[in-house]
């Protein structure tokens, strides 16, 4: 797996949303990917678009994708531990 890190944390709560931050993901930035938590359990979130949907509502379609999910399952777990980390040492809130 490439080199993953994590920067830039701002706390927001939101339903199961706790913060964005910054992923370095290899040779790669993604700016305002997010954080959730539920029943105990830690996710992030690639960043996506806000999308009128042409009634009235909105919705959020992905801005990138994994395919592989093997793949994405090896991510979410490296990222979310090397976030918790970060968090940590920054004295930031758990999540």
């Amino acid at each position: 797996m490439d080199k993953v890190g994590v920067s830039d944390f701002k706390e927001v709560r939101k339903n199961t949303l706790r913060g964005f931050f910054k992923l370095r993901y290899g040779g790669i930035e993604i700016m305002d990917c997010a954080l959730h938590q539920k029943d105990g359990k830690a996710w992030f979130a690639f960043p996506g678009k806000k999308v009128d949907k042409g009634n009235g509502e909105t919705q959020w379609v992905k801005t990138i994708f994994v395919p592989d999910r093997n793949h994405l399952d090896k991510l979410q777990d490296h990222v979310t531990k090397v976030l918790a980390e970060y968090l940590d040492n920054n004295q930031t809130a758990d999540f």
